[in-house]
Parts: C-alpha cells; structure tokens; sequence
C-alpha cells in the first residue's frame, strides 16, 4: 500500500524557511495544528517542525526565539510521494521521530501531508479496532 492509497490530509501550515520561530510558533498556537511544513522562497518542500521541536530545540536550550529560524530548527525528510509504500514512510517517521510528513510531488510542491495515524491505519487495516498494545507495537 502507498501513500496514495490512503487519505492526504489538507488541513496543514505551512512556513517560510527564514521565519523566525516566533512567528512559527505563533501559526502554530493560531492554528492549533501542532506541526508545520517548511517551504523555500519557490515554495519547495525543505522540512517540517512541530511544536514539540520549537521547545526542545529552542526554548528549553534557551534560544533567542526572535533570531532562530524554521530552517535551523526543521528536520528535513526525504520526500515522500504519493507512489511512497507506507512501510517506508512509517519508517522515516520512527527515524525521524515524526508524527506526520509532506507530500510532494516531482517538482517538490506541496500536495498535502501524511500523519502517523494515516499510516498505521493503512498498514494495521483498521486502525481503530486495534487493542493500545497493538497499537504500541505498530509505533515502535
């Protein structure tokens, strides 16, 4: 099964690469959507962050929020497309230790992004029906 076969969210933000991650967090607080998709001055695909990476990349090593930016604070996956197995992409998520990733087509334009939960729904079937140690397992 492919990242094509299961359902691309579109209900993401997105961020420019020279942000500062005060006005990252800010999007993100706005938003109440705890991860961004990073995008270059061509609007390409270069990484993502989420609020968990602000806090431990940022604030909790007591950076200036107002100087850092998206590029310094993002992790940058390989792309991953709609022809991507969804083994593969669980696997760069547990590497990467994301909860969801962006999909990109050729060109590296954002089509959408793929979560977690997409995927091991996908892979498990039915997700939901899972018992949480089943769960666990498909996790790690």
């Amino acid at each position: 099964m492919n990242v094509g076969d299961v359902e691309i969210e579109d209900d993401y933000i997105t961020v420019k690469n020279t942000d500062t991650i005060l006005a990252v967090a800010k999007a993100i607080a706005k938003s109440a959507i705890p991860d961004a998709v990073v995008l270059n001055e061509n609007d390409k695909v270069v990484g993502a962050l989420d609020d968990f990476d602000i806090i431990s990349k940022v604030i909790a090593v007591e950076k200036d929020h107002n100087t850092i930016t998206a590029e310094e604070v993002m992790y940058a996956p390989p792309p991953v497309r709609k022809t991507t197995t969804l083994e593969e992409t669980h696997k760069i998520m547990q590497e990467l230790d994301a909860t969801m990733l962006p999909v990109v087509d050729d060109e590296l334009k954002l089509l959408g992004v793929v979560t977690i939960m997409d995927v091991l729904e996908g892979l498990s079937g039915d997700y939901k029906k899972l018992s949480f140690f089943e769960k666990l397992k498909l996790l790690f």
